[in-house]
């Protein structure tokens, strides 16, 4: 099974900017597998970047909460 973490720190960011990417018309999803040993789990860390378009920064953050 494969465990979802938040990324915290910039250098974590810009790590996972590096691995796969997604685009579509609104948002864009960046992810990247990570190997640690976690309790014998794989970890996954996933970025979503909306665009300005959406509308303001609540209705923004509130659909990032949402995926």
């Amino acid at each position: 099974m494969v465990q979802v973490e938040s990324l915290k720190k910039n250098s974590d960011f810009k790590k996972v900017l590096k691995e796969k990417k997604f685009h579509s018309d609104f948002f864009s999803v960046f992810a990247a597998k990570k190997f640690i040993k976690l309790k014998n789990k794989n970890a996954l860390s996933i970025s979503f970047v909306m665009k300005k378009k959406i509308g303001n920064a609540v209705k923004r953050n509130k659909i990032k909460r949402r995926l």
